[in-house]
C-alpha cells in the first residue's frame, strides 16, 4: 500500500495586479520593483499588458500619493512606459529580489 502525503498549499503573499491596482502606493512599488527586475536582471514578472495598466494607473494618481522614491520616476517614464533610465538605490535592489524570490517560490537569494 502505497502512502500518499497531502500537501497543503501556503497562500500566496502576493498580491493579484488587481489588488494592486487599487493601492497607488503599492503600485508604485510594483512599478519599481518589476523595473528593476526586468532592466538589471533580465527578469520579466508582469505581462507587457500588465505593465502597461501600471503604469496608465500610476499616472493617473501622481498626485494622489507619496512615496520615499518617487522622485527616482518622471512622468514621462510612465508615459512612455519605461523604466530604463532610473537610478535604483540599493534597499530598491534587495527588495526587488526578495519579491521576486517570494513570487517565483523561491526561498533562495542571490
Amino acid at each position: 500500500m502505497m502512502l500518499t502525503r497531502k500537501v497543503k498549499k501556503k497562500p500566496s503573499l502576493v498580491p493579484k495586479l488587481s489588488q494592486v491596482l487599487k493601492n497607488p502606493k503599492l503600485a508604485f512599488s510594483w512599478y519599481l520593483l518589476s523595473c528593476f527586475l526586468y532592466y538589471k536582471q533580465s527578469i520579466c514578472i508582469l505581462t507587457d499588458d500588465e505593465f502597461d495598466h501600471l503604469s496608465k494607473y500610476i499616472l493617473s494618481e501622481w498626485n494622489n500619493f507619496d512615496h520615499m522614491h518617487k522622485h527616482l520616476i518622471c512622468i514621462d517614464d510612465l508615459q512612455a512606459g519605461t523604466g530604463y533610465a532610473i537610478k535604483y538605490p540599493l534597499i530598491v535592489e534587495h527588495s526587488a529580489m526578495k519579491w521576486y524570490f517570494a513570487m517565483s517560490g523561491n526561498s533562495t537569494t542571490k
